[in-house]
């Protein structure tokens, strides 16, 4: 893992154009450094404001999902944007769940990457932050969520129980405002 500031992840948001997070509080961002349909465990999820931690996970559907999505309008990529989350199960797993609607690209084409032109939907779709596997490979831990290795999910969870938060609000930042963040 890695440590990036406070104030340049404050700064990426505000270029991405998102509300400001408020001061005191755990925030999580996605970034994507891995190329979409990587099928790999290649970006983070940064853990900022009264703390300061990295993990990694992938913020793409794996592999399995991609090709043979569930929903016949292609598997869901979570679309850059402030996403709020609750702690929660997934599978009945800790997890954070979505604690409002969430916007997704769906890949329609089955190629693993979410483009311009393909559907975009709103609603409860189950977009989750969770645990994965431990093989370099996504495969079927995601088929839209934001995934954590298994073995680096300890350390995020207890990150997460130790915020005392109910409700944590994830950042997932568009390309354009990840340079120079990692």
């Amino acid at each position: 893992p890695m440590s990036v500031t406070n104030a340049r992840l404050r700064q990426a948001i505000h270029e991405a154009g998102l509300p400001e997070p408020a001061a005191g509080n755990v925030h999580l961002c996605g970034i994507r450094i891995g190329p979409q349909g990587s099928n790999k465990y290649d970006d983070l999820i940064l853990a900022f404001g009264n703390v300061s931690d990295s993990f990694p996970c992938t913020v793409d559907p794996g592999a399995t999902w991609s090709k043979h999505p569930g929903n016949p309008n292609g598997a869901a990529h979570l679309t850059w944007g402030r996403w709020r989350y609750k702690p929660g199960l997934h599978k009945g797993k800790p997890a954070l769940v979505q604690a409002a609607p969430v916007t997704v690209r769906r890949d329609q084409d089955r190629d693993g990457v979410a483009e311009a032109g393909e559907p975009l939907a709103s609603g409860w779709f189950g977009i989750n932050i969770h645990a994965g596997g431990d093989a370099p490979d996504v495969d079927a831990w995601s088929a839209g969520c934001q995934v954590i290795p298994r073995r680096w999910w300890d350390d995020f969870w207890s990150l997460i129980e130790a915020s005392g938060q109910t409700e944590f609000w994830y950042y997932l930042l568009p390309d354009s405002a990840t340079e120079g963040i990692v």
